[in-house]
């Protein structure tokens, strides 16, 4: 199969079960499949080969086989306009400020979990003075056409 998909794709699987004893056709087997690829319709494509496989197999061992697919994800859909809206109101809100008490409480995690050490904002270090009006969005659409208004 796997001179018919593409370099990107990724075929995973396991064996659930397979027969209790050797030479023996089981009565019942099973194998887990996972299908990977960045583009959904490569995936389906990917499928379909696969469904053509599992049924030559249980035609040339005289079984059946059934294929059940247990869930799916489609491509990433980037929203530029709601990424710049939440970058613009993270900026505003700026770093988290953290107590003396909640830096120990770090610190005793960092000791038990062998963690390295990095220094976190207290809550003298950063300035609570700034302008209080965040990015409000206005959204014309929901098919791709944002606005954000300032």
């Amino acid at each position: 199969m796997r001179e018919h998909m593409r370099p990107e794709s990724r075929v995973h699987y396991t064996i659930a079960a397979g027969g209790d004893v050797p030479n023996v056709v089981p009565g019942v087997c099973e194998g887990v499949v996972w299908l990977r690829d960045a583009k959904r319709s490569e995936v389906e494509s990917l499928l379909a080969r696969t469904r053509l496989l599992a049924r030559g197999a249980a035609e040339m061992t005289e079984t059946s086989a059934e294929i059940k697919v247990r869930g799916g994800s489609w491509e990433v859909l980037l929203n530029e306009a709601g990424t710049r809206l939440v970058d613009a109101n993270l900026r505003w809100l700026g770093p988290p400020v953290f107590t003396e008490q909640e830096q120990a409480f770090a610190r005793e995690i960092q000791r038990a979990t062998a963690c390295r050490s990095s220094a976190w904002p207290r809550a003298s270090s950063v300035s609570r003075n700034r302008p209080r009006r965040a990015v409000q969005p206005t959204w014309v659409t929901s098919a791709g056409s944002h606005r954000r208004s300032t």
